[in-house]
């Protein structure tokens, strides 16, 4: 597991690029999860967490999986959160995936 100072500067090497490459479809491909799955189960925790809505549609993740939206911080934490993934590893793009 990253320390907090690594994974601000990995999050800051991320922010740098846009659009930067990914690896949300891979992790999603391997719970069998569909992008509106994705975006149910995103939005869901978020109210869960935050107490606040959020719109997501199947559409914004295929944006984000194929590089044409960047996401912000927050929504990267809770896709990686519910893919059961550190940020880091999904959203680096020389994370290699196991």
């Amino acid at each position: 597991m990253a320390t907090d100072k690594k994974k601000f500067s990995i999050i800051q090497k991320l922010l740098r690029k846009y659009p930067h490459p990914n690896n949300v479809e891979q992790y999603r491909m391997r719970i069998n999860m569909s992008q509106k799955e994705l975006a149910i189960s995103v939005e869901k925790l978020a109210v869960k967490k935050f107490g606040k809505t959020y719109n997501l549609s199947h559409e914004t993740i295929n944006a984000i999986e194929t590089y044409r939206y960047e996401p912000s911080y927050g929504l990267m934490m809770l896709i990686s959160e519910v893919l059961n993934q550190e940020l880091e590893i999904v959203f680096d793009p020389d994370a290699k995936i196991d």
